[in-house]
């Protein structure tokens, strides 16, 4: 597994994109707008020794990685290429395991943006770990029965082209038979989050705010 450099972000310009990535997406992301006060942390992301540092403010793009390398094939006789798009996500669920394993009880917060209530039914296997507030659906991984595995289930199922957020918070929400979040508890996921992890760089990496 390569290593991942921690490269500090300008306060600025990650607030900003961090801003532009919640606003108005649903509760979850509209609540840590509001209850959290990102100057009592620190902006960052982490990239392989290798990556291309020039475009660290290039949130929206992709090419941060070293790009896989072109490759062709033949469908009727006509020419097409491809290329596997570049990924640190075992390096990055290898971080977040360590981090949950920093506090006393923690639980990562996925923001399975693309499923429904009505859909997530149709997930068995995935049924366990999937709340709801209203008709959103949150993947909820605790400190408890976290694995690599279980944060890239996660990591998958919040990934969107347009949006991606994992939130760490000092919690432990096992109670609820139906599986159903209240505001309250959204509200005090969001004033105890101490990590966050948004999509960037076009599904290539990630920017993170830790609590100072």
């Amino acid at each position: 597994m390569k290593f991942l450099n921690k490269h500090i972000l300008k306060y600025e310009s990650a607030l900003k994109f961090l801003q532009e990535s919640l606003d108005e997406v649903n509760a979850l992301s509209d609540e840590l707008l509001s209850a959290i006060d990102f100057s009592h942390g620190q902006f960052y992301t982490l990239l392989p020794q290798n990556a291309h540092s020039e475009f660290l403010y290039d949130f929206r793009s992709g090419g941060i990685l070293v790009q896989n390398p072109i490759q062709e094939y033949y469908v009727d006789g006509k020419k097409s290429s491809f290329s596997v798009i570049p990924t640190i996500r075992d390096q990055i669920a290898s971080e977040l395991i360590t981090k949950i394993h920093e506090k006393e009880k923690a639980a990562f917060l996925f923001d399975d943006v693309n499923c429904s209530p009505e859909e997530m039914l149709l997930f068995d296997d995935y049924q366990q770990y999937r709340w709801i507030y209203n008709d959103e659906v949150y993947l909820i991984i605790d400190k408890n029965n976290a694995s690599e595995e279980k944060i890239l289930l996660g990591m998958q199922k919040s990934e969107s082209f347009w949006h991606s957020l994992c939130v760490l918070s000092n919690i432990n929400i096992t109670d609820g038979s139906e599986k159903t979040l209240s505001f309250e508890q959204i509200k005090s996921i969001c004033q105890q989050a101490y990590l966050i992890m948004i999509g960037a760089y076009d599904g290539e990496g990630y920017v993170f705010w830790e609590k100072a």
